[in-house]
């Protein structure tokens, strides 16, 4: 098998969609915020924790793993088989 051309707009290929918004969102209003001054800190502080390598082994692994089902998906829609 030779290259595969890349799904436009794959979500599920995407780190920022598959984990970094998520991941944000879940931290960043983990408890209600009073004023957009907190809100801004607390995403730059949650952005600052992602950028570890704590955390970028296993988005590696997922995006591995996400690029074999999609190939074995022959490109179609596969986050249903993850």
């Amino acid at each position: 098998m030779g290259p595969i051309l890349w799904p436009a707009r794959a979500p599920e290929l995407n780190p920022l969609d598959f984990f970094y918004w998520g991941y944000l969102k879940e931290n960043v209003y983990s408890k209600p915020i009073p004023n957009i001054a907190e809100l801004r800190q607390k995403i730059i502080e949650f952005s600052q924790q992602a950028n570890n390598i704590r955390l970028a082994r296993p988005i590696t692994r997922s995006f591995i793993r996400r690029c074999r089902t999609c190939i074995r998906a022959g490109g179609r829609q596969f986050e249903h088989l993850l």
